[in-house]
């Protein structure tokens, strides 16, 4: 019996020694409990955390895109805006002419009365006085020596409006092909027909062909060699705009009906072809730009029909040579 051998109680693990002092540790079922209780706290804690921080992503999601769908109502809002601000625009100025032309304008009857004198050979010219009259009231007498007119002088009007008139003085004697019409004024008058103000635009000193009044009487347009001219009538200050130098003639010089803008048209002529070009020019950017062109024709303008850039009403004369 001596000899008989016990199974070990410890197969299949390993046996620490233990220490001295250390006690084996007990599990009490209290511990066990807390132990789980606290873990299913935790656990709930997550679950808020977490749908909490599911909600904060919907309600940023949802945020965003009442943010972009307010600026895309906001774009859509603008470029309806920006799309209605020429009719706007054009139908103040109707307004404001239509007021105008119900203030009972006054009548007016002019008359240019001429007298020529005879050739002065000493001088070169032919002495040239204007009597202008508003019926039988005399408004303005002009007199113009010899020496500043060697063909002859005529007087004119250039436009009468509700409450002017604006006379011109031309020197006679121009000739040739002229594709273009004009006014080729040396000196231009207003005359208001309310208060009977006479005054004087400009004088000899200044040369141009007239061209356009814009309609609040504000701008005007003449041309003279290869420029543009556009006169600020209050404060008199003159912008400039020079023509593609390619062109032989160019004239129809016209306002937008709210004064910011022009057309015109030109031709480039040779001895066997001609091309015309109608040009526009914002008075407020001072570009200008190309609108159309064609090749064996003249194109002439006849109005602008609204403010819009393109909304021009034009025809042409074929030119064969």
């Amino acid at each position: 019996m001596d000899n008989i051998n016990t199974m070990p109680n410890n197969l299949g693990r390993e046996e620490k020694p233990l220490l001295p002092n250390e006690e084996i540790p007990q599990t009490s079922p209290s511990s066990s409990g807390t132990s789980t209780v606290l873990t299913i706290i935790i656990g709930l804690v997550a679950l808020i955390i977490g749908a909490g921080g599911a909600g904060a992503g919907v309600y940023f999601w949802q945020g965003n895109q009442f943010s972009q769908e307010k600026s895309t109502l906001q774009s859509e809002l603008q470029q309806a805006k920006d799309a209605l601000a020429l009719t706007e625009e054009q139908s103040t100025t109707n307004a404001e002419l239509i007021k105008k032309l119900q203030e009972n304008p006054p009548i007016a009857d002019i008359k240019i009365e001429t007298i020529q004198g005879n050739y002065d050979e000493t001088k070169g010219g032919f002495p040239t006085s204007f009597t202008l009259k508003d019926g039988d009231t005399v408004i303005k007498q002009l007199e113009f020596p010899a020496e500043t007119n060697n063909d002859g002088m005529f007087m004119g009007i250039f436009k009468q409006t509700a409450d002017n008139v604006y006379f011109y003085t031309e020197p006679l004697g121009f000739g040739g092909l002229i594709l273009y019409s004009g006014v080729g004024a040396h000196n231009l008058y207003k005359y208001n027909l309310r208060d009977k103000s006479f005054e004087q635009i400009f004088g000899m000193d200044t040369k141009g062909i007239l061209e356009d009044l814009s309609v609040d009487e504000k701008l005007l347009t003449y041309r003279w060699e290869d420029n543009i001219f556009v006169l600020n009538l209050a404060s008199k200050d003159v912008h400039k705009y020079l023509v593609p130098e390619k062109y032989n003639q160019y004239g129809d010089i016209t306002f937008s009906p709210n004064g910011k803008n022009l057309v015109f048209a030109a031709v480039e002529s040779s001895a066997d072809n001609a091309k015309s070009a109608i040009y526009h020019i914002d008075l407020e950017k001072n570009t200008m730009d190309l609108f159309k062109e064609g090749e064996n024709r003249v194109f002439y303008i006849k109005q602008f029909n609204s403010n819009n850039y393109n909304d021009i009403e034009f025809y042409y004369i074929p030119l064969n040579f």
